[in-house]
């Protein structure tokens, strides 16, 4: 093992110091986070092994007992981090979703045509064309799912920053 590598590993995957430091894992949390704002996937619902919340203030009061967990200081380092992945999620789904998809399809799907008309023929080429049409349909399609997820993510963590703000004012109080 090189030196310096469990610190790399905490760098590159803090959020795995803040399931163990709370004992919760995110991804399940968001899925039920996301039960209370989307339409859940099969797969997202057998994760959920039916444990899930009707309303905003239950799964908000489950928050709480995490957050309780924590002092002062481990508060507002927890919501620098949420802060830092709601920022990340929503600077990622404006650059990719805003700009970068469209000018890549415009873009490579004449490459694509012209390539594949030289490999298989011109007789070929609307056919070609309706593929790659369809392919980037598809990818499209995937894209705007994965977008919308992103913003699901980035709402989750700003709920809990949300959360954290008020039950640090509270506390004050």
């Amino acid at each position: 093992m090189k030196k310096g590598k469990s610190t790399d590993i905490q760098i590159l995957y803090p959020i795995n110091y803040w399931e163990s430091k709370l004992n919760i894992n995110f991804e399940t949390e968001f899925i039920r986070y996301k039960r209370l704002c989307a339409k859940l996937t099969k797969k997202e619902r057998r994760k959920l092994d039916g444990a899930y919340y009707i309303t905003y203030s239950d799964w908000k009061h489950r928050i709480i007992t995490f957050v309780t967990m924590l002092d002062q200081s481990e508060l507002d380092e927890f919501r620098h981090y949420l802060t830092g992945c709601a920022n990340r999620s929503n600077i990622l789904n404006t650059i990719t979703f805003g700009s970068l998809f469209p000018f890549l399809v415009s873009f490579l799907l004449p490459y694509v045509n012209n390539f594949m008309s030289t490999l298989f023929g011109p007789k070929f080429s609307g056919f070609i064309l309706f593929c790659s049409f369809v392919c980037g349909l598809y990818c499209f399609y995937d894209f705007i799912v994965d977008a919308k997820n992103d913003l699901l993510w980035g709402n989750f963590y700003n709920d809990i920053i949300y959360i954290i703000e008020n039950f640090q004012k509270s506390s004050e109080v």
